[in-house]
């Protein structure tokens, strides 16, 4: 197969400055070279011009949860500290198996027009590995599951890695398989315990979404607080640790695995220096604040982990990126505003060190950074094109592309989306939604997206106006 060239207004490479006017050509799903505006392609060689677009790696989503991305808009006005349980209901009670593949492939479309190209996804259901393998998103995919109670904890654990291990077996060549509890206010410290030597016996990688919020402090410290009275609703025994949620996970052998931690808010001193002792990959993720929304930060909102943080403590950027959350009251697939909201207090501002950690950072806590995360040599044609031409005044003779870039954009920027050599979206012509029906992964006709999509929020919004439902 002959070279296909593209010509861009500006290349970001990530690992070395932007080129003006600079080619990338692609053969066989792979970057084969990056060349600079002296370059002429051979004329037998197929040339694309993409005008004054940017080319950049496509942006790794370190914590995705593309079957709850579409409920955000109607938990808004729900306790944040209840919306784990709604969330349940909501589940159980109002959303049948096809809405749950609406939503969720929904999502997935909509990640991939906002320029992602791999997450690390967090869900329940069989459908959605099956959903983000077909769309061609490099996935990891980690099944979750609760049971706060301790006479739980062996039941819940064995149907959570059971279910791992089967998608392990069915998608093997396309999906990387891996286990989450859902957080230390759903899940028993004899939960936590037990899952260590499952995961490492079946090999299986280990996510758990760690809010570092007051209330989920005062749970694991004085067994006090808003998430502690939920639990003591439900007759769930509680014991007061007398440590940090970091320190708590070090007890239970849960850091010694190195699971992906996705995390808003700043670390106690002690819980830097034993992460520094663990091979933990940490992804800032604000939405993991129940009723945090990132799409604030133009507004003020303030950065909760600061720059000394993620580069000094956390490692930033080789081993850890952003994720969106995809949550109620979280910022859905738009990688740029959460970035935004990471960089917020940073003085001086690091554009480049910030469009790192969406990329190559990401990549890379993923274990993938040898294949993702940069234009170079020989690695994956996972790349976007974000066009800032009527964003940026004089774009694109700009300075600073960089600074350009991650102060201006947005995924409603992005106008293309390549996976693996393969434009998976490009404006006004090619949908990833049209793509998925086209290869439908999952038994029976693919759904009637739109109407599913306007049936569902009518059942929603339903179900959450009585007000029994929505405590």
């Amino acid at each position: 197969m002959a070279i296909t060239w593209f010509r861009a207004g500006w290349i970001a490479p990530v690992s070395g400055p932007p080129i003006k006017n600079g080619f990338i050509g692609i053969e066989d799903g792979l970057i084969r070279e990056v060349r600079s505006s002296e370059f002429s392609p051979p004329k037998t060689e197929t040339l694309v011009d993409l005008g004054s677009w940017l080319l950049m790696p496509g942006l790794v989503d370190l914590h995705s949860r593309v079957e709850t991305a579409l409920l955000g808009p109607h938990l808004a006005n729900v306790d944040p500290h209840r919306r784990f349980k709604i969330l349940t209901r909501l589940g159980y009670k109002v959303m049948t198996v096809e809405d749950h593949q609406v939503a969720a492939a929904w999502s997935v479309a909509r990640s991939i027009r906002s320029g992602v190209t791999a997450v690390a996804d967090v869900g329940s259901q069989d459908s959605t590995p099956r959903l983000l393998a077909s769309s061609g998103l490099c996935t990891h995919f980690y099944v979750e599951f609760s049971g706060p109670h301790p006479v739980q904890a062996e039941d819940r654990l064995q149907r959570g890695a059971r279910a791992a291990v089967r998608l392990r077996n069915d998608l093997a060549e396309t999906v990387t398989l891996g286990l989450a509890p859902a957080g230390l206010h759903a899940v028993s410290r004899a939960l936590l315990t037990r899952t260590v030597p499952i995961a490492r016996r079946e090999q299986l990688d280990l996510c758990l979404p760690l809010a570092q919020n007051p209330a989920e402090a005062d749970l694991i410290r004085t067994a006090t607080g808003p998430l502690a009275d939920l639990l003591a609703e439900r007759r769930v025994p509680l014991t007061p640790y007398g440590v940090s949620p970091i320190q708590f996970l070090e007890a239970t052998g849960f850091l010694a695995m190195g699971p992906l931690i996705p995390l808003a808010l700043p670390l106690e001193a002690a819980d830097r220096v034993i992460l520094k002792n663990h091979p933990c990959r940490l992804a800032f993720a604000p939405s993991v604040i129940s009723g945090h929304n990132p799409r604030g930060a133009s507004d003020g909102t303030t950065s909760l982990i600061s720059q000394e943080d993620l580069r000094a403590d956390l490692k930033f950027p080789d081993v850890s990126g952003i994720g969106s959350g995809s949550a109620p009251g979280g910022g859905g697939a738009d990688l740029f505003e959460t970035a935004r909201c990471l960089a917020a207090s940073w003085d001086p501002p690091d554009p480049a060190n910030l469009l790192a950690a969406m990329t190559h950072g990401g990549a890379s806590g993923l274990g993938r950074g040898a294949e993702l995360g940069t234009l170079e040599t020989g690695k994956r044609a996972s790349l976007i094109a974000i066009d800032l031409a009527d964003r940026v005044d004089g774009w694109p003779d700009v300075q600073n592309p960089i600074a350009s870039l991650m102060a201006h954009a947005s995924s409603d920027h992005v106008a293309m989306t390549m996976i693996d050599g393969s434009i998976s979206y490009q404006r006004d012509g090619i949908d990833p939604l049209d793509r998925m029906r086209e290869s439908w992964p999952l038994d029976g006709p693919p759904p009637n997206f739109e109407k599913g999509i306007r049936d569902l929020g009518r059942r929603l919004a339903g179900f959450l106006s009585d007000p029994r439902n929505a405590k």
